[in-house]
């Protein structure tokens, strides 16, 4: 837009420019015509004056003089010379005066073209200026978009840490209401799994079964099992028979399992 707004100014100083050389050369004219005209007038006057001393000068020596009549002639010869000059001369004003008119018509044509240039170019920075401030509307919009996206994006992210923070604090709430004694000792197995397994055909074997409360019927045994660090309920989200762990969900490949349990010692 500057550089539109110096375009503008250049074009709006050339016409002040040509529109001064209008008026200088117009004066120009002015006084080359006033000139010319005293020259025309200067000479008609000598013009004048010549053919009065001619009739003077005839009416005083009009006795047959042949001295006086060759200065007639001559003065007649003169006074021809002086009036094909005065014509020629009006010759030149004239065609001069048509050259000075055309070159006038001229630098007044191109001053109305360089009107029309200035009109055009403002059209051109007014569209321009509509075109930006539309541009500029649209990246504030899209600002405003990212704004809220960003936005939501934390508070995303901040319920997927609560929850994380939950699964952790469970985990270790069950770690720590396991059964444990002398006579037993805690392991942790962490598989990754390396391919899908569709519910209850993934199965994993601990290095060991883990104990269960035998003055209890109804306890299960001690062990948590987490998929992705959530924990499994035992019995609905898996089973185990002896040391063998069977999830009762779908497995897919990549999963983490966390296998945490009590196993008795065998003392010898």
């Amino acid at each position: 837009k500057s550089e539109l707004d110096a375009s503008v100014n250049s074009l709006e100083l050339a016409e002040d420019q040509t529109i001064a050389s209008v008026d200088s050369l117009e004066t120009v004219i002015s006084v080359d015509k006033l000139e010319l005209d005293n020259s025309v007038e200067s000479l008609e006057n000598a013009r004048l004056v010549l053919a009065g001393q001619l009739t003077q000068e005839v009416s005083d020596r009009a006795a047959g003089d042949l001295r006086l009549q060759g200065s007639v002639d001559s003065l007649e010869a003169v006074d021809s010379v002086l009036t094909a000059s005065v014509d020629s001369l009006e010759t030149v004003i004239t065609d001069n005066k048509s050259e000075l008119d055309a070159s006038v018509n001229s630098l007044e044509l191109a001053e109305d073209q360089t009107i029309a240039s200035v009109d055009s170019l403002e059209t051109v920075i007014t569209d321009n200026k509509s075109e930006l401030d539309a541009s500029v509307n649209s990246l504030e919009l899209a600002e405003d978009q990212t704004i809220a996206s960003v936005d939501s994006l934390e508070a995303v992210i901040s319920g997927d840490k609560l929850e994380l923070d939950a699964s952790v604090d469970s985990i270790e709430a069950a770690i720590s209401t396991m059964v444990s004694n002398a006579n037993a000792v805690d392991f942790t197995e962490v598989q990754n799994v390396g391919a899908y397994h569709p519910a209850g055909t993934y199965q994993f074997t601990l290095n060991g079964s883990p104990v269960v409360n035998s003055d209890d019927p109804n306890s299960t045994a001690s062990i948590l099992v987490a998929l992705n660090g959530l924990v499994l309920d035992q019995g609905t989200d898996y089973t185990i028979s002896g040391a063998v762990v069977t999830i009762s969900q779908d497995v897919f490949n990549g999963d983490k399992i966390i296998f945490k349990y009590t196993i008795a010692l065998s003392l010898s």
